[in-house]
């Protein structure tokens, strides 16, 4: 059973300078994301195969699984300031923009569709340790009390920012030749990274203390104690399988959605653009009663919930015959995601012990990234012999799974109080 660790105390006023650069932070990550959203539209229209377009989603998570614990390993000895590790790795990662967007001035076809996966896999070695450091940040900027309201405010302009680049990026790449405007998207996506750096730099989090015993154990020692101390707790275990199985059925789509936008319903580029207007908007608009329900019932009924209505997703989009029948499934996908995005987060703080979270977040990420090398290839590997409809309802069958193990999963420390009373003054 995971122990209750004291909670830390951090200053109102603290908190709410937070809560600024969180928030500002987050809106420069919503003005990028439209580019993102586009890369694998981008090597599809270069002439990448189905296989390659799946490794845009499984190459940077093969390069995760193998990097996550030894940063994890790096985060816990260093001695200094989170912030300052997370903005300085996430710079890195934001540095394949300017680099997708040079790749088809030198390469053509399908070459230049491999090589941008290809960039976009290398990646994953700073987005690592960038992922990492975002919930030792975030899980620390402001109380446990405070962190739903925290978190919340931040999607919410963050899908504000998402609405207003999303249309803006659908019509840049529509009027201009291709790929020009694909180019100056990605390109001016590096301006604005430093500006989320300098946001990043200035989010308070105090030092954090190693855990990390001095002397150095064999390998096979470390696989056992690792083994001994993952074993020993429970809930944890439970929410990673959970969380494991739901993200192994959505990976196994991430590629072929797309493909059915575009192959199956044929769907313009524009149109790809209002459908992430739309999820974007309903997600947007559900921080707010999703925050009041998790104030009322916990993490656990939110997670359930949000977690079972995206796991549906894959198998409602197959119901519809053109882009008019996508965007209600959009809509209702986005309206569970801020749920899903609060519950996810806080329930892995709440299972995760509070002297090792570097670790055992770790630990969370490489599961996911190990299936999210798994999903991909295998949706590929169905779609060979079945119909692309048929493998995005096997997808929701898989990740319902996954909804169903959340409703078994425990939290020891599971706050939910109002986030509008601070914490008592102890030490962490």
């Amino acid at each position: 059973m995971t122990t209750s660790a004291p909670r830390e105390y951090i200053p109102l006023p603290m908190q709410r300078r937070n809560l600024l650069f969180v928030v500002l932070d987050g809106v420069a990550i919503g003005l990028m994301s439209a580019a993102s959203s586009f890369v694998s539209v981008l090597v599809i229209h270069l002439g990448a195969s189905p296989v390659w377009v799946s490794l845009l989603s499984s190459l940077p998570n093969a390069v995760g699984l193998g990097m996550t614990l030894p940063w994890a390993r790096f985060a816990e000895r260093r001695q200094g300031r989170p912030q300052a590790l997370y903005a300085w790795s996430r710079l890195a990662v934001h540095l394949v923009y300017p680099l997708v967007a040079l790749v088809p001035l030198f390469l053509t076809g399908t070459l230049s569709a491999q090589v941008i996966v290809i960039v976009w896999a290398l990646s994953a070695f700073p987005s690592s340790l960038s992922n990492l450091m975002f919930t030792v940040v975030m899980g620390h900027a402001a109380s446990p009390e405070r962190r739903a309201f925290q978190m919340s405010r931040r999607w919410m302009f963050m899908g504000v920012a998402n609405m207003v680049s999303l249309p803006l990026a659908s019509l840049l790449i529509g009027g201009v030749t291709f790929p020009r405007g694909y180019q100056i998207l990605y390109a001016s996506n590096f301006a604005i990274a430093l500006f989320a750096f300098y946001c990043a730099q200035h989010i308070h989090v105090e030092r954090r203390v190693s855990q990390v015993s001095a002397g150095r154990l064999p390998l096979a020692g470390r696989v056992r104690q690792g083994i001994a101390e993952l074993v020993s707790e429970k809930p944890f275990l439970t929410f990673i399988s959970g969380k494991a199985a739901y993200n192994l059925g959505l990976s196994m789509v991430s590629a072929l959605i797309p493909i059915f936008w575009l192959k199956t319903l044929q769907v313009s580029d524009s149109w790809v653009g209002y459908f992430n207007t739309a999820a974007a908007a309903a997600t947007l608009i559900s921080y707010v009663p999703w925050v009041r329900y998790k104030r009322r019932y916990g993490t656990r009924p939110v997670l359930i919930l949000s977690a079972a209505g995206s796991a549906l997703y894959p198998a409602l989009l197959t119901l519809a015959r053109g882009p008019i029948g996508v965007l209600p499934v959009v809509a209702l996908n986005g309206l569970v995601a801020g749920g899903l995005n609060l519950a996810l987060f806080d329930g892995l703080l709440d299972v995760c012990p509070r002297d090792r979270e570097e670790r055992f977040i770790a630990i969370n990420l490489t599961a996911l990234q190990l299936v999210g090398v798994a999903g991909p290839p295998l949706g590929a590997a169905l779609l060979s012999v079945l119909d692309i409809r048929w493998v995005m309802a096997i997808a929701s069958g898989v990740a319902l799974v996954g909804a169903a193990i959340f409703a078994f999963a425990r939290s020891g420390k599971e706050v939910t109080a109002s986030p509008a009373q601070p914490a008592p003054s102890q030490t962490t």
